[in-house]
């Protein structure tokens, strides 16, 4: 879990300077994050949000741990499709482009069922290249 100072460490650094790898692994591993190994930026919606309660009685519109979202899955290793079970996903809404899709296929995961909506706007799609590093981390470059 991210400190304070670290939290506060990555808010003053500039957009287009790398974080260091502690402050990256401490806040990708502090709520609403969850660790998916293979793929990026995986995590819970949250309903802390304003926008997320509802107006009336102040209660959460999305139950806690129960919508998650992520970048693409293409990369999944067998730990990241076991720990989409243990999170208890059951369906997987693909949102991507035809073209994302062909480039970077959903991987098959028993007991969980892939659904497509594609992007139904012309769009350009750029996709970074990315790398499986030996600890489980993503390095993208453009």
């Amino acid at each position: 879990m991210a400190s304070k100072d670290q939290l506060v460490a990555a808010l003053k650094t500039k957009f287009d300077v790398p974080l260091g790898n502690d402050i990256q692994a401490a806040l990708l591993s502090s709520d609403p994050f969850v660790k998916v190994p293979g793929s990026f930026n995986a995590r819970y919606l949250t309903s802390r949000l304003p926008l997320l309660q509802s107006d009336e009685s102040g209660d959460s519109i999305i139950r806690e741990n129960y919508v998650y979202r992520s970048g693409a899955l293409s990369h999944l290793r067998p730990e990241g499709r076991e720990a989409i079970k243990s999170l208890g996903i059951k369906d997987i809404y693909d949102l991507r482009s035809e073209k994302e899709r062909d480039l970077e296929p959903d991987p098959s995961i028993d007991g969980v069922e892939a659904h497509w909506y594609p992007n139904t706007k012309h769009n350009i799609t750029i996709i970074p290249d990315t790398e499986i590093q030996a600890d489980g981390t993503v390095k993208v470059s453009w």
